[in-house]
């Protein structure tokens, strides 16, 4: 009995289980992947599991394509969540529109996951969040837990870009947000499986900024260049060229005018930093969120202006931007 215990917890430690086997998590499952590593892929979706054990992949990215297959054995895949060692959390935490201006943080699925692992977890098990949270979600959840029992949490926000995703899984940097020095050694020790970009160690709530920072940074400045576009277009002048020339300063760098902000980060990740009601009008990142999206106002009007009922329209490109087949937000 003894030795079955021992042989069943040795088994446990070496098994990784991955939640959500979207964008981020069948990619992060597959470079995980090793003869000498169980890799247990979950998602509730029992026809993405029914599809990925056929051997099916919904993803048609060529570098995922590929390493799907040379590494697909190494992979098992449920819909439960199965006890192991190491848990990493990639699902998706979206918003719910209140109103036209107004969305809001829909934690529902990250918050299920929690609940499950909460009934899982054993002492020094490690868990890591990939998933985009809205600032002290990981440490709320940390400090729950851990008056039953010591683990470790880490938050290590993902970095892929959908049409490039395992270049970027590998090439770039990452940020590991820990709950103390030991879980940010066990976590890098994770990553550095794979990835060859520098890591750098920050708290668990720092981690989850950085990620909000970075994508709401891209959102003013798009905000920034549309607003650009729009002043341009009343003086009858070219606002790509105006932006160019202003490239050209060493200290300036605007980003292009579009015809608003599509996929799953950009005009998502905004909001979870957006305060209530009597601080919202004072934030210079809503006020961005709500030019880009009265852009697509200003754009829609402008169709309507010159086209009529019978209009046939042709769209070239249906996703949220070129060379993927992401449609998030488009």
């Amino acid at each position: 009995k003894k030795y079955n215990e021992l042989h069943l917890m040795k088994y446990i430690k070496n098994r990784i289980t991955v939640i959500g086997m979207g964008y981020i998590g069948l990619p992060t499952a597959l470079l995980l992947a090793h003869q000498n590593r169980k890799i247990i892929c979950i998602d509730n979706d029992k026809k993405k599991i029914k599809d990925l054990k056929s051997g099916n992949l919904t993803l048609k990215e060529k570098s995922i394509n590929l390493l799907f297959k040379k590494k697909r054995k190494y992979l098992n895949f449920s819909e439960k969540i199965e006890v192991s060692s190491t848990y990493i959390v990639c699902v998706p935490t979206p918003v719910k529109k209140q109103s036209k201006f107004l969305y809001k943080e829909d934690l529902s699925i990250l918050n299920l996951i929690f609940k499950n692992l909460e009934k899982i977890l054993k002492k020094n098990d490690l868990v890591v969040i990939e998933s985009t949270c809205p600032p002290e979600t990981a440490s709320k959840f940390y400090n729950k837990i851990k008056k039953k029992f010591n683990f470790y949490l880490a938050t290590c926000p993902e970095r892929a870009m959908p049409g490039n995703t395992i270049n970027e899984m590998i090439n770039n940097y990452r940020v590991i947000g820990s709950s103390c020095d030991k879980t940010f050694e066990k976590t890098k020790k994770l990553y550095q499986l794979f990835v060859k970009g520098k890591i750098y160690k920050t708290g668990l709530t720092e981690a989850e900024l950085i990620k909000l920072f970075e994508n709401s940074y891209r959102d003013v400045n798009i905000g920034f260049a549309n607003e650009i576009d729009t002043i341009c277009k009343k003086y009858l002048i070219n606002s790509k060229k105006i932006i160019k020339l202003s490239n050209f300063h060493p200290r300036v760098k605007i980003h292009e005018p579009g015809i608003g902000v599509g996929g799953h980060c950009i005009p998502v990740d905004p909001w979870f930093l957006i305060g209530k009601d009597k601080t919202r009008n004072n934030s210079v990142i809503y006020k961005s969120r709500i030019l880009n999206l009265k852009k697509e106002d200003e754009i829609y009007n402008n169709l309507y202006k010159i086209l009529n009922k019978k209009s046939k329209i042709l769209f070239f490109g249906t996703t949220y931007k070129k060379n993927t087949e992401d449609m998030r937000n488009s």
